[in-house]
């Protein structure tokens, strides 16, 4: 044999075992069988933003629905947005209660944080809001929700 036979042979040998590995590996990576697991991954790829809380860890805040975006617009009409502090003055507990379900909207991925109840009504932990979002952090979380959904300040 010549050796640019032999070389070609090797080649060719070569080439079949790199296309075994790549189909061994990708077989390994098979896609998620649940729709709903496929539909949570393909949320996390959209445009999110990230924030780490109080606690150290980083959260994701993605683009919001068309009803959520509705509902974000009425709760900004019932707070203060320009001065956080205002809506934790005394008398202002209903402020306090829309601002901390405000916030649970851009966590709703995270349903230790915020999800929506078999009627659609969405249930915030306002203890975890109060634990790990300060005012500052707050005011940037709203920026955040505004900023994605292309709604002006």
């Amino acid at each position: 044999m010549s050796k640019t036979v032999q070389e070609a042979m090797h080649s060719k040998e070569m080439n079949e075992a790199s296309l075994q590995r790549i189909k061994a590996e990708s077989a390994e990576e098979e896609l998620p069988k649940d729709k709903d697991v496929r539909i949570s991954e393909r949320v996390w790829f959209e445009e999110d933003e990230e924030i780490m809380l109080r606690n150290g860890k980083l959260y994701r805040i993605p683009p919001m629905t068309f009803g959520d975006t509705r509902e974000f617009m009425q709760y900004l009409k019932t707070v203060n947005v320009g001065e956080i502090i205002l809506n934790f003055a005394p008398g202002q507990e209903a402020k306090e209660k829309k601002l901390h379900d405000i916030l649970g909207l851009a966590f709703q991925v995270y349903p230790e944080i915020a999800f929506r109840n078999k009627d659609g009504n969405l249930v915030v932990d306002h203890s975890f809001i109060d634990r790990n979002v300060d005012l500052r952090m707050a005011k940037h979380i709203l920026e955040i929700m505004m900023d994605l959904n292309g709604l002006k300040k």
